[in-house]
């Protein structure tokens, strides 16, 4: 995703609604992740597709993001002169990010028979996964500080986070699996689920935080580098639902045989139930970082302003999220009206590209980005498609 300022400082209120959404791994083609939340069958054929050399370090990430955010301003404050502008936001968002094993890969893909037979370990070191499921509400400042030939923003936002569904694991073991559908786990395994009530419901709870956004950009006539961070805080957690194993145990399961990639208990040990069946489990109180971004922006104009040149370089605090450089080349159709296309390393997956168009004009904004628009023509691709939509309306 590019990164631009939406909000024109010039007006005293603004209306922006956005919608991002970005789904990522290395590991699966398209077709399957496809066929994984249609719970159909995988076929032969589908698997070819997936290459080796992609199960050395597989990953997957999503993030979902909509909201909207209001800027206003009031010209004076007891008869004086006021410099700055208020921001309010509201936001519903969801992540998740998972980082697996050749070998859980090779377990779901073909069955785990072969390791079976061999009682061969399946090496889990260093797979995790983390789920969120979050709402934010936030509170900020903005000043806009002119010079003769530049001005310096800054914004400084403080959020109030309610975490409405939060899981996570982190394993340093292997297991060895049995004909009788019992698992021989080694090493250390350490699980948190906590789920609110109602968490599915839109207001439901399972957790408070708080976040602070910030960013300071230096803007000329011709150039802008702007650095923020996002998000940054911390959550409260409580009655937790935690198992920690440090030595060996065995627990019971299911055959692992995924001739169906699906959402079902026959074919797949779920959270709950590792939680309802072992003894290990107890209840905590904790804290954990909120997913948070930090993130650099440089432009450029050249050309009697007709091109664009964007480098943005961006890191997430998601394990499947590696740091992302970013590079797009906008064209410059008339005042209103650009477009351009962008090339990105790092992320969800290793290589990305978009295209993005924006209209801007005295009352309204719109923005569009697609990102891989092609994975939905190819079955061979590796799934990363993103979309984000941002709709500005400048009132007055």
């Amino acid at each position: 995703m590019i990164y631009f300022n939406n909000y024109d400082y010039d007006k005293k209120q603004q209306l922006i609604i956005q919608s991002n959404n970005e789904l990522g791994t290395n590991t699966l083609p398209i077709n399957v992740i496809k066929k994984y939340f249609n719970n159909d069958s995988l076929a032969k054929a589908d698997k070819q597709f997936i290459k080796a050399d992609t199960l050395l370090s597989p990953s997957i990430g999503f993030e979902n993001q909509y909201g909207f955010h209001y800027l206003f301003k009031q010209d004076s404050i007891h008869h004086h002169y006021n410099p700055w502008q208020f921001l309010f936001s509201a936001d519903q968002n969801n992540a998740l990010s998972i980082v697996t094993t050749r070998d859980i890969a090779l377990n779901l893909l073909n069955g785990n028979n072969s390791y079976v037979k061999s009682e061969q370990k399946i090496k889990l070191s260093p797979a995790g996964y983390t789920q969120l499921k979050y709402q934010r509400v936030g509170i900020g400042i903005h000043r806009n500080y002119l010079r003769d030939s530049s001005n310096i923003q800054i914004f400084v936002k403080g959020n109030f986070i309610n975490l409405q569904k939060y899981s996570e694991a982190q394993f340093s073991s292997s297991f060895v699996s049995f004909e009788d559908t019992s698992y021989e786990a080694t090493g250390s395994i350490h699980l948190l689920y906590n789920r609110g009530m109602n968490s599915n419901a839109y207001f439901g709870t399972a957790g408070k935080g708080f976040s602070i956004d910030a960013g300071v950009t230096y803007k000329t006539e011709t150039s802008c580098i702007s650095a923020s961070i996002s998000n940054v805080g911390r959550i409260y957690l409580r009655n937790v639902k935690s198992l920690q194993v440090d030595s060996n145990f065995v627990f019971k399961g299911y055959q692992v045989d995924f001739n169906r990639l699906v959402n079902d208990s026959n074919y797949r040990i779920t959270t709950d139930s590792i939680f309802n069946v072992n003894k290990h489990t107890k209840t905590v109180n904790t804290s954990i970082a909120s997913p948070y971004t930090i993130r650099l922006n440089a432009q450029n104009r050249f050309f009697h302003n007709k091109i664009l040149s964007v480098v943005d370089v961006s890191f997430k605090n998601l394990k499947s999220f590696t740091p992302r450089i970013l590079i797009s080349e906008f064209y410059q159709f008339n005042e209103k009206v650009n477009a351009g296309v962008y090339f990105a390393s790092g992320g969800f997956t290793k290589w990305q590209y978009g295209l993005a168009a924006n209209l801007s004009t005295e009352k309204y904004l719109i923005r569009l980005q697609m990102q891989n628009p092609h994975v939905g023509l190819t079955k061979k691709s590796l799934a990363n498609a993103g979309v984000f939509v941002t709709i500005g309306y400048r009132i007055n």
